[in-house]
């Protein structure tokens, strides 16, 4: 027996949690759940081939695990019988292939939908799986639509809501809460982060990422131009960010980092929605089609150097930038290189930030590890001379060179 669910006031599209909350009602006593007579009905028929599992996401877990004062059995009270405590630990990757020297990964392998459907939480590697060993080849086309519904608690809105949108936000760009106080000022809602935990997927330490970026692009940017209609129909992740800087704890961070994250992020995603342009994984000679084991470029993730930087700078700079030639170089060759031709073979994967805490992670073997998950480097604070590491491949193929 699994019950699965959030509180019945927020259960989602599929509907279980509104059963599963109804075992732990609020209150101070043990008498005013009903989880506590649920424990005691199981331990009868504990030497049957029947095992219960309560899975959740609220963020109080004392409503599944009174404190022994508050409990109605005599036994625990008395500490004769200890209940089993609550597992509060999310593990990630478990299902996820390793990134090791004894294989040269490929960037389409990468970044391709069988290798993100195994990162993250096991939900969705283990239905991937499955999906696939019963012969549902259509699995990773769905896939990315389920978590998408899970991130957004929805089934295909055609708007966001304020919250919806910072969900989308939260899980590419590592957004953090300040503590809340005591007695928080009038306004202040110190739930936010609470209910995107309980609602829109978000973990305190990793986030599953697959379905936000799919939908912020979408909504956005069409052949690399705004779409200024669905841009006014509650798909503009600022206006979430900025409503929520003044009505709940959200932190930006010191040096405007996460501003400089939402510039790059913007500016990859429009790249995504450029045409293919040689020299390009899959443009002109991607012999495995929509294979979800290859299908990294197909789904437009990777885009070039001279891509990303056309749509961060536009066109024009671009154009002035691209034919640029560098300040400091290695050897006299290199100094009559342009920037567009330096990087001609440059690609760059991420879809998401994560802030390393160590000077030591920016190293080559951390960014070998960061671009097989698509993530940029927010740097830790007060790294001397850089904040933002975006990882460029030279070629196609992870490896690196010592």
């Amino acid at each position: 027996m699994v019950c699965t669910g959030r509180s019945s006031r927020n259960a989602g599209p599929s509907g279980p949690g509104r059963y599963t909350q109804l075992l732990t009602r609020s209150g101070n006593t043990a008498e005013e759940a009903l989880f506590p007579d649920v424990r005691r009905a199981l331990g009868l028929i504990r030497n049957l081939p029947i095992f219960a599992l309560f899975l959740s996401t609220v963020g109080k877990l004392e409503q599944f695990s009174p404190p022994p004062q508050l409990d109605s059995s005599e036994r625990i009270f008395r500490s004769t019988l200890v209940p089993f405590p609550p597992i509060v630990w999310t593990p990630v990757d478990v299902l996820a292939a390793r990134i090791t020297n004894d294989k040269v990964w490929t960037l389409r392998e990468v970044a391709s939908t069988h290798h993100i459907a195994h990162l993250g939480r096991p939900l969705f590697a283990a239905m991937y799986d499955a999906a696939l060993a019963e012969g549902d080849q259509e699995v990773h086309t769905w896939i990315v639509k389920f978590a998408l519904q899970k991130l957004l608690k929805a089934l295909d809105p055609e708007t966001l809501s304020l919250q919806q949108a910072l969900a989308c936000i939260a899980v590419r760009i590592p957004i953090e809460f300040n503590p809340a106080p005591l007695t928080p000022p009038d306004g202040n809602d110190a739930d936010v982060e609470r209910n995107l935990v309980a609602d829109h997927m978000r973990l305190l330490l990793a986030v599953a990422r697959r379905g936000a970026g799919v939908r912020m692009i979408s909504s956005r940017w069409s052949d690399g131009a705004m779409n200024s209609v669905l841009h006014h129909q509650g798909w503009n992740p600022l206006l979430a960010t900025m409503h929520y800087l003044g009505t709940s704890l959200l932190d930006l961070g010191e040096r405007g980092e996460i501003a400089t994250a939402f510039l790059l992020l913007y500016a990859r995603d429009r790249a995504t929605t450029f045409p293919h342009q040689p020299p390009y994984p899959g443009s002109s000679s991607d012999d495995h089609g929509l294979d979800p084991m290859y299908d990294g470029a197909s789904k437009r993730r990777i885009v070039t150097v001279n891509q990303f930087l056309e749509a961060l700078l536009g066109k024009e700079r671009f154009g002035a930038c691209a034919a640029s030639v560098p300040r400091a170089y290695h050897t006299l060759e290199s100094a009559a290189i342009p920037l567009a031709t330096a990087f001609r073979d440059g690609h760059i994967y991420f879809n998401h930030f994560i802030k390393v805490n160590s000077y030591e992670m920016v190293n080559q073997q951390y960014l070998h590890l960061a671009i097989s998950r698509g993530a940029a480097i927010i740097c830790a604070n007060g790294q001397t001379g850089i904040d933002i590491v975006v990882p460029i491949l030279i070629g196609t193929s992870c490896t690196r060179t010592r």
